[in-house]
């Protein structure tokens, strides 16, 4: 009998932009890694923080991996990640937070890095390659 080993998975990544067609594509090719378990997935930073505020006793049901855009209506990515780190989501759980945008500027690259929270900055498109890399160092396959 042959025992097939389960691959290592990521239970749940979060994609908050309000582009809804970069949200198709990129929902489509991250599950075409099949590294990761379930997508949720947010339409503003506004919608987010409501998921999290409402959510804050059931951390099992936080992802662990955020996709933020920057550029969004109501509650943009950088007000996102004032009021996440305001209420210090990351003492409850653990996450891990890229920031997904279309701006290439240096600034906005720079002030990212003064957010602890930000792991790291990718300019859209997100590649399957980037999206491959970055769970497979998550899941430790490097």
């Amino acid at each position: 009998m042959m025992v097939v080993e389960e691959r290592k998975k990521i239970n749940k990544i979060s994609i908050i932009d309000d582009d809804i067609i970069y949200q198709l594509l990129a929902k489509q090719i991250i599950v075409s890694t099949e590294l990761v378990d379930r997508v949720i997935q947010f339409y503003d930073g506004e919608e987010a923080l409501h998921f999290f505020e409402t959510n804050q006793e059931a951390e099992q049901e936080w992802p662990d991996i955020i996709f933020l855009d920057l550029n969004m209506p109501y509650v943009d990515g950088w007000d996102f990640l004032d009021v996440f780190a305001e209420k210090q989501f990351m003492k409850k759980k653990e996450l891990t937070i890229y920031i997904v945008s279309s701006s290439n500027s240096l600034e906005d690259k720079e002030k990212a890095k003064e957010y602890s929270e930000v792991t790291g900055y990718y300019v859209k498109p997100v590649l399957r390659d980037d999206y491959y890399a970055i769970f497979s160092d998550y899941l430790g396959l490097n």
